[in-house]
């Protein structure tokens, strides 16, 4: 392979992540979707604080790992 493309930052980029360790190539993330307003709905029990917990552990510490991060919005 010469490049890696995901596009969902759960259990598909951490697996990816483990290819691309043994492939040695590159890995680009395609950012379609607004998760922090995932998180905010689905958890909106949660104090804010917790929700960007979340997001920062289970989506951004994802995305500084890759190597190129394609967005279509802010």
């Amino acid at each position: 392979w010469d490049v890696i493309h995901v596009h969902h930052p759960s259990v598909v980029a951490r697996f990816a992540l483990d290819v691309r360790r043994t492939l040695d190539v590159p890995m680009v993330f395609t950012y379609h979707t607004t998760y922090d307003t995932y998180i905010d709905n689905l958890f909106r029990w949660l104090p804010n604080l917790f929700r960007q917990r979340i997001y920062q552990s289970e989506i951004l510490s994802v995305l500084e790992k890759m190597d190129a991060l394609l967005a279509t919005t802010r």
